[in-house]
């Protein structure tokens, strides 16, 4: 049947929108310092507003490496390695990271194996003295041959960082017919790492959380607030925050009382941010059936919350959620949501007095394999910038930065 021309501009209008929606106008590479093949990004920032991106790379000796490297003057420093070995535990969720302070590495962590089970591995902590060499560490030190990991890290002062981490010691006589034992369930602990490694003021924060669900660490006014997920007796997995002040923790508090009720851990840990007294939680549920990405905002550093507001557009969202302060009134979520047979990582912007989103904007294409890991955002002078891994030949990291203006609006 002939088709009128109002009818084939229309399909060709269709086609080009469709294949605009990749990446926004404006999208920018950046070439990283990571060889091939190269994973698990991390970006942060030091005091001074200065950019860090670690990563994880194999050489041909089938070792790994943790390296890291600087963003200054619009290029990155030569890439600097912190550690190396071929006994790690490497895996696409529970990824090493760097933190920092006044423009100095301060401290970074990994993973060990250690015999005695497949996801039996330690921590291990590198940390910066002040003679200019480093320190090598454990936090935990119980000698169990379970999991510890899904550390976060913030500076406390420019000579000491808080770590928290899950720890699976209470697991280590656990049967499988005992998973439903809180008694013996993934805990939350922490403690506090000088210069010099010494490790002090070990604490419990929560005797009963998810198993591999990241935790997400951020620093406040008086001390620092973490974020993870929860476990009931009754498997509810909502997202709790708890506050370090003085060394001790406060009582573990919801963010929001989604209910979400799962036989298992969902690998989908939220985020915490913090802008001042100022604090932005990010999370994926899923609780009564329903896929949601959320953002809830406290204004008395992580004491109570506001409701939340609903962050992710119709595309069915994954999760992998990541965010940051952009200004002490406005913050960027990021998420992964599915398209078909693709991911696509995805930022809105969120204005703290209001709760009002800004429009979402798509920022690339992702593969939807869990090796594809958790994208990262940062932000720096008036540009936003993105770090993910491509499955390629071989994986590789990949980075991209848009401005601001890109991204505000509705």
């Amino acid at each position: 049947m002939k088709r009128s021309i109002p009818f084939l501009f229309f399909i060709f209008l269709s086609l080009l929108l469709i294949s605009g929606c990749d990446q926004p106008v404006g999208l920018q590479t950046i070439t990283t310092p990571a060889s091939s093949p190269s994973m698990l990004p991390f970006l942060t920032k030091d005091n001074s507003g200065s950019l860090y991106l670690s990563w994880v790379e194999s050489d041909s000796n089938g070792e790994t490496l943790l390296k890291y490297a600087k963003y200054s003057n619009s290029r990155w420093t030569s890439p600097k390695q912190i550690a190396k070995g071929s006994d790690w535990f490497v895996n696409w969720a529970d990824y090493p990271a760097v933190v920092t302070s006044d423009s100095d590495l301060m401290a970074a962590h990994w993973l060990h194996k250690v015999p005695g089970g497949t996801y039996a591995y330690d921590i291990k902590m590198a940390v910066s003295n002040h003679s200019g060499g480093q320190s090598v560490l454990s936090p935990h030190y119980d000698e169990t041959a379970t999991e510890h990991g899904f550390v976060s890290m913030a500076a406390l002062n420019n000579d000491k960082f808080l770590a928290v981490w899950l720890d699976g010691r209470q697991t280590a006589d656990r049967a499988p017919d005992e998973y439903g034992d809180l008694a013996k369930a993934m805990t939350l602990r922490s403690a506090e790492i000088n210069r010099d490694g010494e490790v002090t003021g070990k604490r419990q924060i929560d005797d009963s959380v998810c198993d591999c669900c990241q935790t997400s660490l951020a620093k406040i006014k008086k001390g620092a607030i973490v974020a993870y997920r929860n476990r009931t007796e009754r498997e509810l997995r909502d997202i709790h925050v708890s506050r370090y002040r003085q060394g001790s923790w406060s009582e573990p508090v919801a963010v929001h009382a989604d209910g979400w009720k799962i036989g298992g851990c969902p690998v989908n840990g939220p985020v915490v941010k913090a802008s001042g007294d100022t604090v932005l939680v990010a999370w994926y549920t899923a609780a009564n059936e329903s896929k949601t990405v959320k953002a809830a905002y406290s204004f008395d550093g992580g004491a109570t919350f506001a409701s939340p507001v609903i962050i992710n557009d119709e595309a069915e969202p994954l999760g992998r959620v990541d965010a940051g302060f952009l200004t002490p009134d406005l913050a960027a979520i990021t998420w992964m949501g599915k398209r078909g047979d693709e991911a696509i990582l995805k930022v809105r912007t969120l204005q703290t007095a209001t709760g009002r989103t800004g429009k979402v904007t798509d920022i690339t294409v992702m593969s939807l394999d869990r090796k594809s890991g958790f994208p990262q955002i940062e932000y720096l002078g008036n540009t936003l910038f993105f770090a993910w891994t491509a499955l390629e030949e071989q994986p590789q990291i990949k980075m991209g930065s848009i401005s601001l203006e890109s991204v505000i609006g509705n």
